[in-house]
């Protein structure tokens, strides 16, 4: 059985996999390319979806910066900010610190 940081790290390369490769989130890829950011050095460590179409969640960047963002429903950017404190975020994105350690060590780019 598979321990929680394990699930954990799981969700962080599923979710970057989806990001770099699923038609679905071609939004998001756009809305990296407009920050200036290349969509293969970032990682995707949490995503809600809210019933209007909207998103919320967090990119990290391969030198640990982290970021909150949102969309609107129609896709379009609504809110970039960077956190300086990740572990503020964790009660609503787990895999964040997950995602964090998986940079350092290498085990996701």
């Amino acid at each position: 059985m598979a321990t929680r940081q394990e699930l954990l790290q799981e969700e962080v390369r599923e979710l970057t996999d989806l990001l770099r490769n699923e038609a679905d989130f071609q939004d998001l890829r756009e809305i990296l390319t407009d920050k200036g950011m290349q969509v293969s050095e970032t990682v995707l460590a949490g995503l809600i979806g809210s019933e209007d179409g909207s998103q919320y969640g967090v990119f990290l960047t391969s030198g640990i910066q982290c970021i909150r963002f949102e969309t609107a429903p129609n896709g379009l950017l609504a809110k970039w900010e960077i956190i300086n404190d990740p572990n503020a975020l964790a009660s609503d994105f787990e895999a964040v610190p997950a995602g964090i350690s998986m940079i350092r060590n290498g085990e996701i780019s």
